[in-house]
C-alpha cells in the first residue's frame, strides 16, 4: 500500500469514528494531544531556561503549518515589492505563541528591511463552548489560555528570536483594538483570531480599511473554498470553528469559508490554505501565490 493510500485509509478511519462516537473521538484526540504535550515537556523546560525559542505541542504553541510559510513568506516579499520604501508594516490578528509573528520579522530581516509587526490578541479565552465545534485543539487552547499560560510563552519566544523591537503586542479584542489604529497605514495584514463567521467576518471589515493601497490582506484556515462545500451546510453551521463538510467528508472551518466568499464576494487567491488579497483602490484583486 502506498504512502498516499494508506494515509487516505488512516483519514476514513478516522472519520467514520468521528461520526459514529464523536465522544470517544473528542476523548482520543486529546488524550493524543496531552501526551504528545507530556514527552515534549524535557525539550520545553531547556528553551525556556536557555532562552530559545519553543514551538511544540505543550500549550499547542506550534500553530503555522509548514506548507503555509513559503506562502506567508511570498506574500510578505510583494508587500515589501509594492510599499514605497521605509518601514514595513504588518499587523497580525491571532498570535498565541508568536509563530506566525517571529516568520514576518525574519522575512523582513532577511531582506534587510526595516519593519514591525503589530498582534492584536488578547491571549485569554475568546471563543464560546457552542462555536468549538470539533477542534479538539482549539478546546485545549481554550484551557490554556483560561490559565493565563499564553502570553508569557509569546513574549519568551519574541525575546528570544531577537526581535523584541520589531514585534508590538497589542493585548486585546480586535473588536477593541482595530479601531483605533490609524486607516491605510499597514502593507500587510494577516487574519488568525477566531473563525467563527460573526467575529471573522467583523474581523475582516475592521481590517480592511487599515491596509494601504497596494497592500495586502491574508489569512489562515482557507481548507475549501464556498463552491467546493456544501454551501447550505456551511452557512448553517458558520459560526461553529470546525465541522466536517457533508459533501467532501472532509474537515474544515465553515466560517473562514462562508465569511471569505461573503466579504470578498466569491473565490480569492489561495494554496494550502493560505489565502491573499490585495488592495486596488476601493477593489480586492486575487493576488499572485507563485
Amino acid at each position: 500500500m502506498s504512502d498516499i493510500e494508506s494515509r487516505l485509509k488512516r483519514s476514513a478511519l478516522v472519520a467514520g469514528l468521528k461520526r459514529r462516537a464523536p465522544g470517544l473521538y473528542k476523548a482520543g484526540f486529546s488524550a493524543y494531544f496531552r501526551l504528545k504535550a507530556l514527552l515534549d515537556l524535557p525539550r520545553y523546560a531547556f528553551c525556556r531556561a536557555a532562552g530559545r525559542p519553543y514551538f511544540g505541542p505543550v500549550m499547542l504553541g506550534a500553530q503555522t503549518w509548514d506548507v503555509r510559510m513559503p506562502h506567508m513568506r511570498r506574500a510578505l516579499a510583494s508587500a515589501a515589492a509594492a510599499a514605497a520604501g521605509g518601514e514595513l508594516r504588518v499587523l497580525e490578528i491571532g498570535s498565541w505563541a508568536g509563530q506566525s509573528a517571529i516568520l514576518w520579522a525574519s522575512e523582513m530581516a532577511r531582506a534587510n528591511r526595516p519593519g514591525r509587526v503589530y498582534c492584536v490578541d488578547p491571549w485569554r479565552p475568546f471563543l464560546r463552548d457552542e462555536v468549538i465545534g470539533d477542534n479538539t485543539a482549539v478546546s485545549l487552547m481554550d484551557q490554556v489560555a483560561r490559565r493565563d499560560r499564553i502570553f508569557p510563552l509569546f513574549w519568551h519566544n519574541v525575546k528570544a528570536a531577537g526581535f523584541a523591537d520589531a514585534i508590538l503586542p497589542l493585548r486585546g479584542f480586535s473588536r477593541d483594538i482595530l479601531p483605533l489604529l490609524q486607516p491605510r497605514s499597514f502593507d500587510l495584514v494577516f487574519v488568525d483570531g477566531s473563525h467563527a463567521f460573526s467575529d471573522f467576518f467583523a474581523d475582516l471589515a475592521l481590517a480592511a480599511p487599515l491596509v494601504k493601497d497596494s497592500g495586502f490582506i491574508c489569512g489562515d484556515d482557507l481548507e475549501f473554498q464556498l463552491d467546493e462545500v456544501d454551501a447550505a451546510f456551511a452557512e448553517q453551521h458558520r459560526e461553529k470553528d470546525f465541522l466536517a463538510d457533508p459533501r467532501t467528508g472532509q474537515d474544515y472551518h465553515p466560517g473562514v469559508t462562508f465569511g471569505v466568499a461573503r466579504f470578498f464576494g466569491g473565490r480569492v487567491a489561495c494554496r494550502d490554505g493560505f489565502w491573499l488579497m490585495r488592495k486596488a483602490g476601493d477593489r480586492w484583486e486575487n493576488a499572485d501565490l507563485g
